[in-house]
Formats: structure tokens, sequence, C-alpha cells
């Protein structure tokens, strides 16, 4: 998918546009500055886990099936390795969608911003870059749904995760421990619960050292991390079904045009919707 959509209320695109939009100094880049939340501070409560519970059912069957089942310090060591630790921001493909508004857009009174992957491949081959990409390291990934006792568990993984857990010691299974957790990480931060796949959902997955701060949300103190989208990969913005007074959709127009001084196209969702 070349163009995905971000849904978010009125009040976080306020924030984001109001102080998070940045220039880099050096290149004169300008970012929007988005916040990707925690894994394990998402509406669904299964995330990460189902993909790491199932991961660690399979090592474990398999071990014992070799006659070398794990000791509780093995076992501490696999659920350190699935302890994931990675930052999401959420996109989808439906463009204009009722239950998308009413999930993530605000009930309606919200918007959506649309990102076009050709313009950040654009980006992507200046020498503009480099900053960008040497401080954050992120990746797009379309999410995979399952039921939960159905989630699917790459053998070889298994295989290997299970010969690291015994035979750490190992330089060669120091290494492949590296690659152990990057391969899990990349799994466990795709698989969601079936229930939620007429989202759509693909997602930035961020890696970084940066630390994390915290947003009260709630009554929930949730840590996410700021991570800098370049503007030219922003082509539309949708206003909700629910924002109807003619005063409040030229307020957040001009709001919108003034925070990110360009001609990005204002849209208005064309679902009748009256929450």
């Amino acid at each position: 998918m070349d163009k995905l959509y971000h849904y978010t209320s009125i009040e976080t695109l306020y924030n984001m546009l109001e102080k998070s939009v940045i220039t880099d100094k050096d290149t004169q880049v300008q970012y929007l500055n988005m916040w990707a939340t925690h894994i394990k501070y998402l509406n669904d409560e299964t995330e990460r886990e189902l993909f790491t519970d199932a991961l660690k059912k399979a090592v474990s069957i398999y071990a014992q099936e070799r006659n070398t089942p794990l000791d509780n310090e093995q076992l501490k060591e696999l659920d350190i390795l699935c302890d994931v630790d990675s930052y999401i921001i959420s996109l989808s493909e439906h463009q204009d969608d009722l239950n998308m508004w009413r999930g993530y857009g605000g009930n309606g009174v919200g918007v959506n911003i649309e990102f076009d992957f050709n313009n950040i491949s654009a980006f992507y081959s200046t020498s503009k870059h480099n900053h960008f990409k040497t401080e954050y390291v992120y990746k797009r990934r379309k999410c995979i749904y399952f039921q939960p006792d159905k989630c699917e568990i790459d053998n070889s993984l298994v295989e290997q995760l299970c010969d690291y857990l015994l035979h750490k010691e190992t330089m060669q299974s120091a290494f492949n421990g590296i690659r152990i957790i990057r391969d899990i990480r990349d799994m466990a931060t795709i698989s969601k619960h079936i229930a939620y796949m007429s989202e759509k959902e693909w997602r930035f997955v961020c890696n970084t050292s940066s630390i994390p701060k915290h947003i009260m949300s709630n009554g929930i103190i949730k840590p996410y991390i700021e991570f800098p989208i370049p503007l030219s990969a922003i082509t539309s913005i949708t206003i909700g079904p629910c924002i109807k007074d003619g005063y409040d959709i030229i307020s957040i127009k001009r709001f919108i045009k003034e925070a990110l001084r360009s001609n990005i196209e204002i849209k208005y969702s064309i679902i009748p919707y009256r929450h």
C-alpha cells in the first residue's frame, strides 16, 4: 500500500501541529513529530503476547520432545527474550471508514492523516535523510491476524531459540541471540487478534535509543517516543464526519495550513454519521 491513514482526535492533531512540527537546522527538512506508543499500552490487550505466548509454548514443547526440557533459568531467559520493547504508530488502509472514526478518530470528531509512502521513498533517495535515518529505525509492516490458539509459529525460529537457550554460552549462540531477538520482535509487533482484522492495520514499528516520554491517558501513565515523519509524506488531512459546524471547519482548515505552511489538501468525510 502506497497510501495509509492515521486516525486521531482533534486534540491530538492540535498538539502535534502546535508543538511538534520541527525543522532540521542542517538540512532545513521539516518533520512532524508523531507519538509512537509502547506496544504494551495499545488497545488490544493481547498485543505482543498473542505471538510470544504461542512461541514460548512451542519452544517448551520442542525442548521436551528432544528430552532436553528447559530449566527455570532457561525459562526466565525465554521470558526476557520475548519481552518486546517497541513503539507503534498505527495506520489503516481505510481512507474514510465509519468504524475507524468511531474507534480512533474521536468518535467522528477527529481527523485522519494520509501518508504517501512514495513521497517517503523519494525523501530517502536524497542526501537530506541521513540524520533521520541514523537516529530512528522504523519499519512499515502490515499486521497479520490470528485466533489466540492458532497463532502460526515458524518452526525454524522455535529450533533456533531452543538451541540458543541450551547453548547460549558459545560465541555463535550469542550472535544468533541478537538475530533471534530481532525475529521475535518483528513478528510480535504485527501479530493481532482476529477481532481487529477489519481495521486492515499497518504499523510504523519504531526502535530507538531515545528515552521515552510519558502521558497520562485514562488514568494510566503511558510511555511514548516522539517519532519524526517528513512533512513531505503527508498528502492530505480528512476532517471527521461529526464536525459539521461551518466555523469549526474553517478554523481547523486555517490552523492546519498555518501550522504546516503548505498546501496540503484538506478533505471532509462523506460518511453520514451523527453521534
